[in-house]
């Protein structure tokens, strides 16, 4: 069974300090070193829509266009995350045309037969530059599944586009998106693991934990993003009404994104979980402002999928 791998519920590197000979132990710093982190949750590539960015990233876009030598990163679209797959398809201007000029945008939300993804899928735009997917890996289905795929694909453009939170770019502008989480000890940069099901655990009788979110933009860097703030809530249908906590970004945690890419965690919080009690899930949402459009935005949104409400969020021991 093929699985997608966007949160695979986590294992993590430990520290290692190589002390000299007859030098004195020094504590390490926490922060001199990277901590490497690992998704584990393995959630089962039937259980994401086909029309998900997700689900076309993990049953199209990944295992049949992602060929060594394409696009596996050596040019675009890049089709080895489902968040480069996002930001190098919707609004993203192309590259090759054809010879009347006649399309903008690799992926034009609403409007397929206006998206070059859609055109090149279905006819050779200049006579000499095939029809897309040229090569097709083994092990895809695409050539049993072509009829099914493609349906997906046309479902997805003319609904909007939407990334992994179920939101729709902003005009021509994509909206800022969250692309991790790790949950720490105040003062110990080991990630705290997570429950088969994805929620970080949260040991008993802590009273405080550090949140650390990995925010990004298409157009902006992550310094630019503004009015970043964190609620928290047992219920994800209350989660607007409690109180906002300023995110701060003094201090940075490298890491793997829940889509398994190396990231920089900028914005951290710590937060308070004594309210809280055992057994308690307690779902993670942040509201943050795009620099351009002016519009906020909270991720996840009342319109993510379960599994992305269920990666942001902790459940206490």
């Amino acid at each position: 069974m093929r699985t997608f791998n966007a949160s695979k519920a986590f294992r993590y590197l430990p520290f290692m300090v190589i002390m000299g000979c007859g030098s004195p132990e020094v504590p390490p710093n926490p922060f001199d070193e990277p901590v490497e982190l690992r998704a584990t949750l393995e959630i089962p590539t039937e259980d994401l829509p086909g029309n998900h960015i997700a689900g076309l990233h993990a049953r199209i876009f990944q295992p049949t266009c992602a060929n060594s030598g394409c696009h596996d990163g050596t040019f675009e679209p890049d089709f080895r995350t489902v968040e480069g797959t996002y930001n190098t398809l919707v609004n993203h201007p192309i590259v090759k045309n054809d010879p009347d000029g006649t399309y903008q945008l690799r992926v034009k939300p609403r409007d397929v037969d206006n998206s070059i993804l859609w055109v090149r899928l279905n006819q050779d735009i200049d006579g000499q530059s095939g029809i897309m997917p040229l090569v097709v890996e083994p092990g895809s289905d695409w050539p049993d599944l072509k009829t099914e795929h493609m349906s997906n694909i046309r479902a997805w453009i003319e609904d909007g586009a939407k990334d992994w939170f179920g939101n729709e770019p902003s005009g021509g502008n994509l909206s800022p998106s969250m692309t991790g989480m790790i949950v720490t000890l105040p003062g110990n940069p080991s990630p705290l693991p997570r429950t088969t099901q994805g929620a970080v655990a949260i040991p008993a009788q802590t009273t405080t934990v550090s949140i650390w979110l990995a925010l990004s933009d298409a157009e902006s860097s992550t310094s630019e993003l503004q009015h970043v703030s964190l609620r928290a809530s047992t219920s994800r249908s209350t989660l607007e009404q409690q109180t906002a906590q300023t995110l701060t970004t003094t201090s940075s945690m490298a890491g793997i994104d829940a889509f398994g890419s190396q990231t920089t965690y900028f914005h951290s919080l710590n937060l308070d979980v004594s309210p809280y009690s055992s057994g308690d899930q307690v779902f993670i949402q942040v509201s943050v402002m795009d620099p351009i459009s002016g519009l906020t935005f909270q991720l996840p949104s009342g319109g993510s999928p379960l599994y992305m409400h269920t990666y942001f969020s902790i459940l206490l021991e």
